[in-house]
């Protein structure tokens, strides 16, 4: 690539950071729970929610020097009782990597909501490596369209406006597929993906498992073409990951007394330990999907607006087995990484999909987040297929536009032409059979009072 195009796609990575940030900070504003930055008013999603009002208590634990949980007696679930008055005691209920990110804007003074910053910051980094990701597959332009859908018309916006700390896996998986299908290979990438790797497993611990494939994918693929570049990337990766394992099971030695006990092994939920394998029940994974991806519902009963299925929300994911075929019918110089990472997201999305609040029930405790980091790719995929299938339409108008100008006969009825229009067709009446089927109970719900209201005598009220 020439140095003049490099710079430019650095400007348009740079606005598009700049529009993604602000676009975010935006969504953070208008959105009606956030909390309040003013000192007794309301909490917003902080007091709403165990797991934000947690990450929020650590973040000001490790603002003020002090190792969440330390003082927490995990017998009685309560504070100790010797614990220092002049302190807000935290538990360590999550991993430190998600509240660590707020620490320093704590002591800026956002000690209400230290998240908005660097889940603004994740978003833009989350859209813009999207797009670099997207420049490997398609067209610039195509993948400056791909980048705006992601960001305007996912829920990708809606899960990182809230503070979740899956915001920081999405960052790490697209970090480790930009990294993977990028054949630059020395130690400052490598430091990169320490970086992601080590914020994952801090936040997520098993999380990490998808971007450590991935990464391993990339590096087999160039292994023999730069070996030298390709061993100093995974020797620093790997020491900064070990650096930070030894850290993170520092800290659980300290609160836990073991330095393998997670915070997820004091998590309970029906007498089950968060860490238990009695979690995990691998026969609901065909109706929670259903559920959560489709229907929206729990019991034969919708769940409550504005929590929807995946699909709902991410209508155009629906052509992303299609792009996946196009890639490999292609045979694309970046297949290997991309089939691991799509692989991995089916076997992450069976693992939570198995997982007690994977299922439609708790849709309303937002369990879509656990999907949140594949979204991307799932886009992506789906995006190539989208534009295949404009780039043949647009080819197909040209030659009849061609045609009709030499004022030649038609060109002959071509069957690829048939194929095209019927799977355009097909698409179609696959995207209004959902959309009936989704909404279908609304629908019968007001022909039924339409009806009642004809049959209803005039003046009469109901």
């Amino acid at each position: 690539m020439a140095e003049g195009d490099r710079n430019r796609g650095r400007r348009v990575l740079l606005v598009v950071f700049l529009l993604a940030s602000a676009l975010h900070l935006y969504s953070w504003y208008v959105n009606p729970n956030r909390p309040s930055l003013r000192i007794g008013a309301t909490m917003g999603w902080y007091g709403a929610s165990a797991d934000h009002i947690n990450y929020v208590r650590e973040a000001r634990a490790l603002a003020d020097g002090v190792l969440p949980g330390i003082y927490w007696d995990y017998d009685r679930n309560a504070p100790r009782r010797d614990r220092p008055p002049d302190i807000e005691v935290s538990d360590y209920a999550y991993g430190l990597g998600y509240p660590v990110l707020g620490v320093s804007f704590m002591n800026l003074g956002l000690r209400r909501d230290p998240f908005v910053i660097p889940d603004m910051v994740a978003f833009g980094l989350i859209i813009c490596l999207a797009l670099q990701l997207a420049r490997r597959l398609m067209s610039e332009r195509a993948a400056l369209v791909f980048a705006g859908a992601l960001a305007l018309a996912s829920p990708v916006l809606a899960f990182t406006v809230v503070p979740w700390n899956t915001t920081v896996t999405v960052v790490a998986v697209l970090a480790a597929l930009v990294v993977a299908t990028s054949d630059r290979r020395d130690w400052k990438i490598g430091a990169l993906v320490g970086l992601a790797l080590s914020l994952c497993y801090a936040a997520r611990f098993s999380d990490v498992v998808w971007p450590v494939l991935i990464v391993a994918a990339g590096a087999a693929a160039t292994w023999r073409r730069n070996i030298k570049g390709s061993a100093a990337m995974v020797a620093v990766a790997a020491g900064m990951f070990v650096a930070t394992c030894l850290v993170v099971g520092w800290t659980q030695h300290v609160v836990f007394g073991d330095f393998f006990t997670n915070p997820y092994h004091y998590h309970l939920h029906a007498g089950n330990r968060g860490d238990s394998l009695a979690e995990f029940r691998l026969g609901q994974v065909p109706s929670a999907f259903t559920e959560v991806f489709v229907t929206a519902k729990t019991g034969g009963l919708r769940v409550p607006e504005p929590h929807t299925s995946v699909l709902r929300m991410f209508a155009w994911l629906v052509a992303a087995p299609f792009g996946l075929v196009m890639l490999i019918r292609r045979r694309h110089p970046h297949l290997g990484p991309l089939l691991v990472a799509t692989a991995a997201s089916l076997v992450a999305s069976v693992f939570y999909l198995s997982y007690w609040s994977g299922t439609g029930a708790d849709l309303v405790h937002d369990n879509l987040r656990f999907f949140v980091p594949w979204f991307p790719l799932w886009g992506l995929l789906a995006a190539v297929a989208w534009t295949a299938l404009a780039e043949r339409g647009a080819a197909a108008m040209h030659t009849d536009r061609d045609a009709a100008l030499r004022s030649s006969p038609p060109p002959p009825n071509n069957p690829r032409h048939r194929w095209m229009m019927a799977a355009v067709v097909a698409v179609m009446a696959a995207t209004l059979a959902g959309v009936w089927y989704v909404n279908r109970p609304i629908v019968i719900d007001l022909v039924q009072r339409f009806s009642e209201a004809q049959k209803r005598p005039v003046g009469a009220s109901e």
